[in-house]
């Protein structure tokens, strides 16, 4: 009985262990969201959905205003958090909100900007520091270097003008790890495979106390012209062979260049078509003679059809 007893405790000690580990774990995120160019509609329940059934966090969604409304009612309590998403590309926010933002990253704050999220307040100096590398927004030369790998070099090109963001068309692509070690990487194989998605490239900012965790290529497009917060951009564009490729559209991730020549492979088992050989020129007709004549001259009665020649199988042909 002494036995039974001792056992029915050690159970309950264990159970009162693990309940109060997961009361640990369980961490609150807050999801900001209401304004993008993407479907944010669409995309915010799916990212609370991936967070909550880890069991790890208590997720909200916090919607801003439309465009163009009263971004000073938008004052969310970050220090109720422990992470933030931004699933936002709008508007920009009130002193006041970029202010508790600030210091809810310096006290520890994790934040994680999702997609479009990196086209965001391109004049916010600390949002920029915050995020690495970012596109679209007017962003150019001013706003920071381009950051790539080049023959495993990693190159931090502030010489470079241009733009700041493009992608390609959507597509599958190769993820190489370059950081095996890192708990979000960790368990990874080095390469990966994508799913059919936008990959940014040629972005652009302040790229400073970065860690390099991973690497794509990404076919690209002719620039296109400035996004604006809350709009779509421009789409029919064609894409555009033998430029360089982006890295993964997480920010801090840096971009690559396909070769020597600069252009993305050929997907395999493509070959360019071979031309077809040109006919000869038919010679001239002697004068005189039908067509048919000159193409098929009369065979002479009592002469047999030899095999493979033309009349081949033909009975022989006697003469009168």
């Amino acid at each position: 009985m002494k036995k039974q007893f001792l056992f029915l405790l050690i159970i309950a000690g264990l159970l009162t262990f693990f309940s109060a580990c997961k009361q640990q774990a369980n961490y609150n995120a807050l999801i900001i969201t209401g304004q993008n160019n993407h479907n944010w509609k669409a995309s915010s329940p799916v990212l609370k959905q991936l967070l909550d059934q880890t069991g790890l966090f208590t997720t909200e969604i916090a919607t801003t205003p439309a465009k163009g409304g009263d971004m000073n009612s938008f004052n969310p309590d970050f220090s109720k958090y422990k992470l933030v998403v931004l699933d936002y590309n709008g508007d920009s926010w009130s002193d006041k909100t970029k202010e508790a933002f600030v210091k809810f990253v310096k006290n520890g704050g994790g934040v994680v900007v999702y997609h479009a999220a990196d086209n965001s307040f391109p004049e916010w100096k600390e949002y920029n520091e915050m995020i690495g590398l970012g596109g679209w927004g007017n962003r150019n030369e001013k706003s920071g270097p381009y950051v790539y790998y080049k023959n495993n070099d990693l190159i931090r090109d502030d010489t470079a003008k241009g733009i700041g963001g493009t992608h390609g068309p959507r597509s599958e692509y190769m993820v190489r790890n370059r950081t095996l070690d890192h708990p979000i990487t960790k368990g990874l194989p080095v390469n990966w495979m994508h799913g059919n998605d936008e990959l940014y490239s040629r972005l652009r900012g302040p790229a400073e106390n970065m860690e390099i965790l991973a690497t794509a290529f990404s076919a690209t497009r002719p620039p296109r012209p400035p996004m604006v917060p809350g709009q779509a951009p421009a789409a029919g564009a064609p894409p555009a062979a033998g430029r360089p490729a982006a890295g993964v559209h997480s920010p801090g991730a840096g971009w690559e260049r396909p070769g020597r020549s600069g252009r993305p492979p050929r997907s395999p088992g493509k070959r360019p078509r071979p031309r077809p050989t040109p006919r000869p020129a038919r010679p001239p007709e002697p004068a005189g003679r039908s067509r048919a004549a000159a193409a098929d001259p009369p065979r002479s009665r009592g002469v047999a059809s030899r095999r493979g020649s033309p009349g081949a199988g033909r009975a022989r042909c006697r003469t009168r």
